[in-house]
C-alpha cells in the first residue's frame, strides 16, 4: 500500500506494518477484527477507485468537491491521501486527508450506505486518535443549519473534538462558491492551537496562498 506507509510517519504507536496495513499490536500478534486500514488509491482506472468516486460524489455537494480533472492534479502532491477505509477487507468508507507539518487535516470522511449507522464511523476516528501524534482538524457546515449537521457536530464532539463557534471560510474548489464553515480540532495533548493559525496552515500549505 502507498498511504499508509506516509501516514505511519505520524502513527507513533503503530507496531507492525504489513503491505500497507495499519494494525494495532496485541500481546498475542492477532489482529483486531475491529481495526480499520487505510489504503491510498490512485488509479481513477481502478474498480475501487470508482467505488469511492462515486461514494464521494454522492456524499458532498457539488461546492464541496473536487472534479475528477482537479482530483488528478492534486494527487500528485505527496501529502494528499484518498483512502479506501477497509473492515476484514472490504471497503465501508473513504478518508481524503491531508499531512501537514502539524496536523492531520480531514477534508472528507464517509462511510457507505450499506454500513452506516453500525458504529464504523466513530471506530475509524478513534483509531485515528490512538496513532496520531498531531492535531486533528476538518471543518463542519454551522451546527446550526440543519438536524443533520448538528448531529454531526455532536458526533465529533463525542468523540473529543472542540467546535470553534467563528466562521471561517477555507479557499473554494474550482468553480465553487467559497462556504462559511467552521473547524473542530482534537489534539491529544491538548495544546492550544489558534483557529486563524489553523486557516492560515491550510491556505499556505494546501492552495500556496499567502
Amino acid at each position: 500500500m502507498t498511504g499508509m506507509a506516509n501516514l505511519g510517519d505520524v502513527l507513533k504507536k503503530t507496531q507492525r506494518i504489513n503491505a500497507g496495513l495499519i494494525m494495532p499490536a496485541t500481546g498475542s500478534g492477532d489482529y483486531d477484527d475491529e481495526a480499520m486500514t487505510f489504503v491510498d488509491i490512485h488509479d481513477p482506472e481502478s474498480p475501487e477507485f470508482k467505488i469511492l468516486w462515486l461514494l464521494y460524489n454522492t456524499s458532498f455537494p457539488e461546492d464541496e468537491r473536487r472534479s475528477l480533472l482537479e482530483h488528478e492534479l492534486v494527487m500528485d502532491d505527496p501529502r494528499f491521501h484518498f483512502s479506501a477505509i477497509r473492515r476484514k477487507g472490504v471497503t465501508v468508507g473513504l478518508l481524503a486527508y491531508w499531512l501537514l507539518h502539524d496536523m492531520f487535516f480531514i477534508e472528507h470522511f464517509a462511510i457507505c450506505p450499506e454500513f452506516r449507522s453500525a458504529g464504523i464511523g466513530g471506530k475509524v476516528i478513534e483509531q485515528l486518535q490512538y496513532y496520531a501524534d498531531r492535531k486533528i482538524i476538518l471543518d463542519v457546515e454551522p451546527k446550526n443549519d440543519s438536524k443533520d449537521t448538528f448531529r454531526r457536530v455532536r458526533f465529533y464532539e463525542k468523540h473529543g473534538f472542540r467546535y470553534c463557534p467563528k466562521p471561517v471560510v477555507l479557499p473554494s474548489y474550482w468553480f465553487a462558491k467559497p462556504i462559511a464553515s467552521n473547524l473542530m480540532v482534537w489534539s491529544s495533548n491538548k495544546t492550544n492551537l489558534t483557529q486563524r493559525r489553523i486557516v492560515e496552515d491550510i491556505r499556505k500549505s494546501i492552495y500556496s496562498m499567502e
